[in-house]
């Protein structure tokens, strides 16, 4: 595996964006942009390092993207920044040795928000940005989504929903939170979804995936979910011993479609 870090894919609240680059020895012509936790307020690219290794592994080149964060700058800067992460990616396909209709996405945690969202949202123009190869189409091509957050909330309460102020900086309209929850763009064409939740998950209620799962299925949208009994949030990359197993999962997903 080869590593190149900090190159920049584009602009974003007027500095520049940048990702790390992890190329495999033999790649199997598809690719994967990584997209890291941290709740859309902490955390970086770096983290993504491990599950990028073992993809690289299997043949894929990844790419882990950073985002701006809340709150200094507001959503939806953050899927404005990976949507152009993603059309950077397809336009340096042939020289990543991809194919531009190979490329998949691996979200964790908020990371996982992210992914359900660029997953739903290809061409939709108000999450488009400005931060580069907009030229480029949005869509991809499979998701890979660890203990996503799915459904936000207001005032009361929803099963599997969490608190939109996590999200927000300003109190959000219940248009605004209905548009930045994944689950308002369940549809056929939905990408092939792979899902993985712990069932003690403190931070996003498992039924949060469970949620979305059936929301897909509905749809007749190709969609896993993976529960892990008494696994709290995040459990697969904090504890080495279970990572490789869950992305052993992941990996036999996405060997289907990509």
């Amino acid at each position: 595996m080869q590593v190149e870090q900090n190159v920049v894919f584009g602009m974003g609240g007027g500095r520049d964006l940048s990702c790390d680059i992890y190329r495999p020895a033999t790649p199997n012509g598809a690719g994967m942009l990584l997209l890291h936790a941290g709740s859309w307020r902490r955390g970086d690219k770096t983290s993504m390092a491990g599950q990028a290794g073992m993809l690289t592994a299997e043949g894929y080149t990844c790419v882990a993207s950073e985002y701006r964060l809340v709150p200094e700058s507001p959503w939806p800067a953050q899927l404005h920044d990976v949507k152009a992460a993603l059309r950077w990616f397809r336009a340096h396909a042939a020289s990543l040795q991809v194919e531009t209709d190979q490329i998949g996405v691996l979200g964790n945690s908020a990371g996982g928000h992210l992914g359900l969202m660029l997953a739903g949202t290809p061409g939709v123009a108000a999450f488009a940005g400005e931060g580069g190869h907009g030229e480029m189409a949005e869509h991809i091509a499979a998701l890979v989504a660890f203990y996503p957050a799915t459904l936000l909330y207001v005032d009361e309460p929803c099963p599997g929903g969490i608190p939109a102020d996590g999200l927000f900086t300003e109190p959000p309209t219940e248009a605004e939170v209905r548009a930045a929850c994944p689950m308002t763009y369940a549809c056929p064409e939905f990408p092939p979804t792979f899902m993985l939740h712990g069932t003690a998950d403190e931070m996003v209620p498992w039924m949060a995936s469970l949620r979305m799962y059936e929301a897909l299925m509905a749809q007749g949208a190709p969609v896993e979910l993976h529960l892990q009994a008494g696994r709290p949030h995040a459990y697969a990359t904090r504890d080495p011993e279970i990572i490789e197993p869950a992305m052993a999962e992941a990996v036999g997903f996405l060997k289907r479609f990509l």
